[in-house]
């Protein structure tokens, strides 16, 4: 987080995300199991990334707890947002509580301003990496997969509705439901691997003495 702060690089925001990522996922799907939330968490993963990346420059490492309290904080408004609006489309933005940034000089400059709209673009281009990697690890998945997925987070159907119609029991759509998931988790974390090997720098060829 320390070098995503830094330099606000792409890299390393990829990087923050894969290292990140997984972990806070199973703890985020573990609230919505816990508070009965229908919506998918990896729609409030990619709500809490979109915040870490907007209000980075908050993300102060010597506070208790450092980082992982910090993204908790995010991750926990995100999940209460989850709740009250499941369905709810666009790019939301997290109550940081005590790792709030200060308020903003009310009195633009042209330096603000210029500093504002390149932290939007950056925000803009790490929502749509998330997003389109989502979209490209669900074509990925089997009929039945993107169905039961569609069935119930976007339909907000219950898993006995879903399990009538897939002609499975209530279990076994959960259960289908579960490993889908974790099929979509896998697939994201493999294309910003993928990616991130891509984007490294090669070592130079050493030449070789006559």
């Amino acid at each position: 987080m320390v070098a995503f702060q830094r330099d606000r690089t792409e890299s390393s925001f990829e990087a923050l995300y894969r290292a990140v990522a997984p972990g806070l996922l199973a703890w985020i799907e573990s609230l919505h199991l816990q508070r009965r939330i229908g919506a998918d968490p990896l729609d409030t993963l990619q709500d809490t990334f979109v915040n870490v990346h907007r209000y980075a420059g908050s993300f102060r490492p010597e506070r208790p707890g450092g980082f992982r309290a910090w993204v908790r904080t995010i991750a926990s408004n995100a999940v209460l947002r989850a709740r009250r609006r499941p369905r709810t489309a666009g790019i939301l933005f997290s109550e940081l509580g005590d790792a709030r940034p200060e308020p903003a000089d009310e009195a633009s400059n042209p330096s603000s301003c210029a500093g504002g709209a390149e932290e939007v673009v950056r925000m803009e281009s790490a929502y749509a990496l998330l997003l389109l990697q989502y979209a490209a690890a669900y074509q990925k998945l089997g009929d039945r997969d993107r169905e039961a997925l569609r069935l119930v987070e976007v339909e907000g159907r219950p898993y006995s509705e879903v399990g009538a119609l897939l002609r499975v029991g209530r279990s076994n759509t959960k259960m289908i439901v579960f490993r889908a998931r974790k099929r979509l988790r896998a697939a994201m974390t493999a294309a910003f691997e993928c990616g991130r090997a891509a984007s490294a720098p090669r070592p130079a060829a050493r030449r070789l003495s006559a």
